[in-house]
């Protein structure tokens, strides 16, 4: 995972589409970080140990960004979630 100093973009609600602000999002991925390090969601290994043990490329993901609040309270929350992860994968 990049450094959170090292993002410099825009980011939107996947849901509504609206601009979120940056410090928002960051706080709210940063937060979801600690949770998937806390319950030990994965191990970082290198990419060629996942081709060699699968013999598949790693599962891409990324970030769903939403605001649960409003443009006065907001509560941004982010999620890391898989990419064209098809059923008949598993």
């Amino acid at each position: 995972v990049e450094r959170l100093e090292s993002w410099e973009r825009e980011y939107y609600d996947d849901l509504s589409g609206m601009r979120l602000h940056t410090e928002g999002v960051k706080r709210a991925i940063a937060e979801e970080m600690k949770e998937v390090r806390k319950h030990k969601v994965y191990d970082k290994v290198p990419v060629k140990e996942c081709w060699d043990v699968t013999g598949k490329a790693p599962i891409q993901t990324r970030w769903l960004d939403i605001n649960k609040g409003d443009k006065i309270h907001p509560d941004y929350r982010s999620r890391l979630v898989a990419k064209g992860f098809k059923k008949d994968n598993l």
